[in-house]
C-alpha cells in the first residue's frame, strides 16, 4: 500500500535538523572564540649571556720617583742664583764731566749727571750703584750693574774711605766720577782676595762711576769711630 507522506512531519523534523546544525555550529563558534581569547604562548627565555667579567680595579697610584741625590758640591743654593745684568750703559773713559771738584785730601768728583732733591749728608744710609776699575790700565774690578743690583741702604763710612767722601753731596739720580787717590783707597797693600788673588795691586788709584739711587740723611753721631782707610771696598 502507497505510504502517504505528512508535511507537518517533515517541516518539523526539518526544524530539528536545523536546530541540531545551529546549535553545533554555535558551539564550534565558542570554542574558536576561546582559542583566540588564550593568551599567547610564554615565550621560551634563550640561554643566559654569559657575565660580562668587571673591570680590574684600578690601581694605586705610585710615589713619585725621588730624583737621585745630588753629588757633593752639586747642590745649589736659591739665594746663590745670580741676577742678570741690570741694562746700563757705562762712561767713557774719556767722557766730559758737567762740573769738576777737589776735595781737601785729594778725591777728584766730576758730575756727570745732575740729580734732584736733597743732598746727601755724612753718615746717610745710601742705596748706590757702581762700576770700579784700576785707573792705570782702566782694569774693571766690580760692577752692581752686572750683579744685578745695587747695594741697598749702605752706610757711607762703611765704603772706601775716598768713595764715601765723593758721594757727599749727591742727590738722588746724579752720576760723579769719583777718582780717589792709593791713600783712600786700598793703599800700599791693595787688594787681594782668600786665594792669593791680587784684585788691585799696591799704590793704586781708583775710579768709581757711582749713581745714586736715594739715600736716607742721618746726623753724625760724635761718638762713632772713624772708618780705617784700608776700608775694603762694596762687596769685598
Amino acid at each position: 500500500m502507497p505510504q502517504h507522506s505528512n508535511p507537518a512531519g517533515q517541516r518539523l523534523l526539518g526544524k530539528s535538523i536545523a536546530l541540531v546544525a545551529l546549535t553545533a555550529l554555535l558551539a564550534y563558534g565558542c570554542e574558536r572564540g576561546k582559542e583566540n581569547a588564550a593568551p599567547p604562548p610564554r615565550p621560551i627565555p634563550a640561554a643566559d649571556a654569559p657575565a660580562t667579567p668587571a673591570a680590574p680595579p684600578a690601581a694605586k697610584p705610585t710615589d713619585p720617583p725621588h730624583p737621585a741625590p745630588a753629588p757633593d758640591g752639586a747642590a745649589s743654593d736659591a739665594g746663590d742664583t745670580p741676577k742678570p745684568p741690570i741694562p746700563h750703559t757705562e762712561l767713557a773713559k774719556d767722557h766730559k764731566p758737567l762740573s769738576e771738584t777737589t776735595t781737601p785730601r785729594g778725591v777728584i768728583v766730576q758730575t756727570m749727571k745732575e740729580g734732584a732733591g736733597l743732598p746727601t749728608f755724612p753718615k746717610a744710609l745710601v742705596t748706590l750703584h757702581f762700576v770700579m776699575y784700576v785707573k792705570d790700565g782702566w782694569k774693571k774690578i766690580e760692577s752692581t750693574y752686572e750683579s744685578g743690583e745695587p747695594f741697598v741702604e749702605q752706610r757711607l763710612d762703611n765704603f772706601v774711605p775716598g768713595l764715601g767722601e765723593g758721594v757727599v753731596g749727591m742727590k738722588p739720580g746724579e752720576v760723579r766720577r769719583i777718582i780717589v787717590p792709593p791713600a783712600l783707597a786700598f793703599g800700599h797693600e791693595g787688594l787681594t782676595e782668600k786665594d792669593g788673588t791680587v784684585v788691585v795691586g799696591p799704590d793704586a788709584t781708583i775710579v768709581f762711576d757711582a749713581e745714586l739711587i736715594s739715600a736716607k740723611q742721618a746726623f753724625i753721631d760724635p761718638s762713632a769711630k772713624p772708618a780705617s782707610p784700608g776700608a775694603p771696598a762694596p762687596g769685598k
